[in-house]
């Protein structure tokens, strides 16, 4: 993964998270709909835990996981744990869709 990420061209890098970091889609986030699990990591600082917090209270519903030994990359830094609370969520999900179903 790190020899993957050195690959990339360094100016367009940059621009794409100078891109990223201008987006306002906080008032948007009310609009989802569908069921939504927010992942973050406690060291990320590019995308801290604040904000996953308030992307959460802004998604009706949403769930939110924190990696405490992660930064960005939870899959990466913490791939049980992330596959963990993925699956956990995923579970979750079934089991309610039987339920609805069951409910007919």
């Amino acid at each position: 993964m790190r020899e993957q990420l050195l690959r990339n061209d360094v100016p367009s890098y940059a621009a794409c998270c100078d891109a990223v970091a201008n987006v306002d889609w906080l008032d948007e986030l009310p609009r989802i709909e569908c069921p939504t699990l927010v992942l973050a990591g406690v060291h990320d600082i590019g995308a801290p835990p604040a904000m996953a917090q308030e992307v959460h209270e802004r998604i009706a519903g949403s769930q939110i996981q924190v990696f405490d030994q992660a930064s960005h990359l939870s899959p990466v830094e913490q791939p049980d744990a992330f596959r963990t609370a993925v699956r956990r969520f995923i579970s979750m999900l079934e089991t309610d869709q039987g339920s609805q179903v069951d409910a007919m």
